[in-house]
């Protein structure tokens, strides 16, 4: 299987019209992300061409917004063309045209219609103090609507650090009793954390579940071990600097590693730069701008 910074390399191909065009593209650009090696994506794209797309309810809690914000700006593959074309984003409080007594609607039938199908993707955490009151959408609480939601759901995806570990509204003293979704839930989550995650962990998350119809493998915190089994410090681009005992006591200095921060980046498992690299790599060759680094060192 590829990693995942293997996989941006495709992005960057498909920028430079080394891929197929429509959904064949899009296919192979979420196969890489999910790790398919290039002689199995043949498949992908057929088996894609004759299923339906599965339903979607995005839920929202307590949480900013900010997983969305990060959704729609995924660059490889665009979240126009995973909306589109792999999935059926049947609910949604941000993106959805829908209001009220129809929205709540489209979530209740996507639960009836199609149970054991849809695939639940949560934002925010819940509050769990007082019967759930600080957070209520059309007259139930939070934990009521998650609970309903995910019981008969294929798979549950917990977008960001709120959802995944509760985050900031989690902190003491806590008064909303904030919790994460994994911790209501007694079935497995896959977590994403992040704030934001990045747009392409999440798309690869959700391409990851559509190709092989199951969850992806985990590692001890519920996270994606294809974007999280690798320690930051592994492709930092200050790692030379680091080795060689150069360091810096702030972030604002050009290439120098960052003692403490360097130290954290030592033990950290999360997503590798290189992903956000490969996305600006690929914007910029899509824009037919210059490849330039930043003034000040990319930071």
């Amino acid at each position: 299987m590829q990693d995942a910074d293997s996989a941006f390399d495709l992005g960057v191909h498909a920028d430079e019209g080394l891929l197929p065009s429509g959904l064949p593209a899009l296919l192979w650009l979420a196969g890489a992300l999910a790790g398919i090696q290039a002689s199995g994506l043949a498949s992908v794209v057929q088996a894609f061409e004759k299923k339906p797309r599965p339903p979607v309810a995005w839920l929202h809690f307590q949480d900013r917004t900010c997983c969305s914000e990060s959704f729609i700006r995924s660059a490889h593959p665009i979240v126009a063309d995973i909306v589109l074309d792999l999935l059926s984003l049947n609910y949604t409080e941000t993106l959805q045209a829908a209001g009220g007594f129809q929205a709540e609607k489209c979530l209740e039938e996507t639960i009836r219609n199609f149970p054991g199908q849809y695939i639940l993707l949560v934002e925010g955490s819940v509050p769990t103090a007082d019967g759930g009151i600080y957070c209520t959408i059309g007259g139930r609480s939070a934990m009521q609507i998650l609970e309903e939601s995910a019981k008969d759901a294929a798979a549950v995806i917990a977008w960001g650090s709120c959802a995944s570990n509760g985050c900031i509204q989690a902190a003491n003293p806590n008064p909303t009793g904030a919790t994460p979704i994994h911790k209501i839930l007694s079935r497995p989550v896959i977590n994403v954390p992040g704030c934001p995650p990045i747009a392409e962990v999440m798309t690869g998350v959700v391409a990851h579940y559509l190709i092989y119809g199951k969850l992806p493998e985990l590692d001890g915190q519920g996270r994606p071990k294809e974007f999280y089994s690798r320690r930051v410090h592994h492709t930092c681009y200050r790692r030379p600097y680091y080795d060689a005992g150069l360091f810096e006591s702030t972030a604002d200095k050009v290439g120098l590693a960052v003692g403490v921060a360097a130290a954290a980046g030592v033990a950290a498992h999360a997503v590798t730069t290189n992903i956000r690299k490969q996305r600006t790599i690929g914007e910029h060759k899509s824009e037919s701008v210059k490849d330039e680094p930043r003034k000040g060192g990319d930071r």
